[in-house]
C-alpha cells in the first residue's frame, strides 16, 4: 500500500508538472495581452490595400522579411518588395518590424557576417534603429546545442549593437531540440517568436489550447493559413508596439548585381516583369518614374532603376462611412459607385453597409469617399 501510495503521489506530482507547463507565464500573458499581426515575405503582395484588407482582419502589426543567407538563400539574398512592404504596413496603421533568414548552423564567425547583412538590409529598406530583427533560425543546425547556441546569441548581439532589436524565431520543436532556450533567455529575456500549429488548415483565430508549452515566448505563430497568411499573436506588450518605424524617404536600388541604372522599355515589358528582372518592387520602381503601375508602357520608354522616392509610409488613418437607407418603397435598392473621373460603374454597394476609407475628393457629382480601388460612394449616401 505505501508503494501504491507513492506512486499515486509521484504520478500525481507528473502530472501536476505537464498541467505547469502547458499554462507557464505566456499563456497568462497571453490572457493579458493578445494582439494579432502577420509575416509576410515576397510571396504576398505590397500594395496599400493589402495591408488595409489585413488590418480590417483584425492585423495590428507586420513583421517583413529583409532578406537571408545560407542554404536555398544563397551568400545574402535581399526582398525586393521589403520597402514597400514596410511602408504600406505602417501607412495603414500597423506596428512594422523585420526578419532575416540565418542559417549558419553553430558557425559563431558565419552569425556575425548574416547579422551584419540584416542590418545593412535593414537601413536600406528604411527600418529605423529601435525596430524589432528577428532571427529565422529553422534550418541547417548543427550537431552541437552549444555551438548553435552560441552562435545565435552573436547574431543577437550584433543586431542589438547597432541599435535594433533582437528576436529569435523557430519552431517549438526546432528550438526544443537544438538550442538551448535558458541560455539565450539570460542574455534576451522574453524574446522568442515561436511557431506552433493545431492544424493546418485555414483559421481566424488562435487555439490557446495548443498554445507552446516554453517559457518567455514573446509572440506566437499559431497558423499559417490565416486569410491566406502566416498569422501572429503577441503575447507581451511592448514587443512590437510603438517600436518600430520605417523611414518616408528610401533610396530605391535593385536587389541583383545588374548595374544597369536606365532601362529601356521592349514590346511586351510590364511593370512587374520589369522589377522581377531588376528585382525590385513594381509599386517603387513605378513610383520613382512618376508614375503608377498602372501607367502604361509604351516601346521606347527609359525608365530609371536607382534614385530616392518618398515611399508614402506615414500613417493614415481610415474612417467608417455607412450607406444610408434610401427610405419606403426602395428598400431593394442598392447604391451605384463612381470612379475617380465621377462616372458612374456597374458596381453596387447594399444600404446598410460599412465600408473603411482613407480618402475622399470632390466630383462632378459632389463629394465622394474611396471604398475600393477606383470606386467611390457619394457622401449623398452616407451618414
Amino acid at each position: 500500500m505505501k508503494k501504491q501510495a507513492s506512486l499515486i503521489k509521484l504520478l500525481t506530482a507528473f502530472i501536476a508538472v505537464l498541467v505547469s507547463l502547458a499554462i507557464t507565464t505566456p499563456v497568462a500573458h497571453a490572457k493579458a495581452h493578445r494582439r494579432a499581426g502577420i509575416d509576410v515575405s515576397s510571396y504576398q503582395e505590397s500594395s496599400e490595400q493589402f495591408f488595409r484588407t489585413k488590418y480590417s482582419q483584425g492585423a495590428r502589426f507586420a513583421i517583413v522579411k529583409l532578406g537571408g543567407s545560407g542554404g536555398f538563400e544563397g551568400y545574402h539574398y535581399q526582398n525586393p518588395k521589403a520597402s514597400q512592404q514596410l511602408a504600406m504596413a505602417q501607412k495603414v496603421g500597423m506596428d512594422v518590424g523585420g526578419y532575416y533568414w540565418g542559417q549558419f548552423g553553430g558557425s559563431t564567425t558565419d552569425a556575425k557576417r548574416h547579422a551584419k547583412f540584416a542590418v545593412f538590409d535593414a537601413k536600406k529598406f528604411g527600418l529605423v534603429k529601435g525596430s524589432v530583427i528577428a532571427l529565422d533560425y529553422e534550418d541547417g543546425a548543427s550537431a552541437s546545442v552549444s555551438a548553435n547556441t552560441t552562435a545565435i546569441l552573436a547574431f543577437m548581439k550584433s543586431v542589438k549593437s547597432q541599435g535594433y532589436k533582437p528576436l529569435l524565431y523557430s519552431g517549438a520543436y526546432y528550438l526544443k531540440v537544438h538550442t538551448d532556450r535558458n541560455r539565450i533567455s539570460k542574455s534576451f529575456k522574453n524574446a522568442l517568436w515561436v511557431a506552433s500549429y493545431a492544424t493546418m488548415n485555414p483559421v481566424t483565430k488562435p487555439d490557446y489550447n495548443y498554445f507552446p508549452s516554453m517559457e518567455q515566448v514573446a509572440i506566437w505563430q499559431y497558423s499559417p493559413s490565416w486569410y491566406g497568411v502566416d498569422a501572429n499573436v503577441e503575447l507581451l506588450k511592448g514587443t512590437m508596439d510603438k517600436l518600430g518605424s520605417v523611414k518616408h524617404d528610401v533610396k530605391v536600388t535593385k536587389t541583383t548585381k545588374n548595374k544597369a541604372k536606365t532601362y529601356t522599355v521592349k514590346s511586351g515589358d510590364s511593370w512587374d516583369s520589369i522589377a522581377k528582372k531588376y528585382g525590385m518592387d513594381a509599386n517603387q520602381l513605378a513610383k520613382l518614374n512618376k508614375k503608377t503601375t498602372k501607367s502604361m508602357l509604351q516601346p521606347g520608354d527609359k525608365l530609371k532603376l536607382v534614385g530616392t522616392i518618398n515611399n508614402d509610409a506615414k500613417p493614415v488613418k481610415a474612417k467608417t462611412v455607412a450607406v444610408k437607407k434610401l427610405g419606403k418603397g426602395k428598400e431593394h435598392w442598392q447604391v451605384r459607385l463612381i470612379n475617380s473621373k465621377g462616372k458612374y460603374t456597374n458596381r453596387y454597394v447594399k444600404q446598410g453597409s460599412r465600408w473603411l476609407t482613407t480618402k475622399s475628393k470632390q466630383t462632378s457629382k459632389g463629394k465622394a469617399y474611396l471604398i475600393g480601388k477606383d470606386l467611390y460612394v457619394l457622401a449623398k449616401f452616407v451618414k
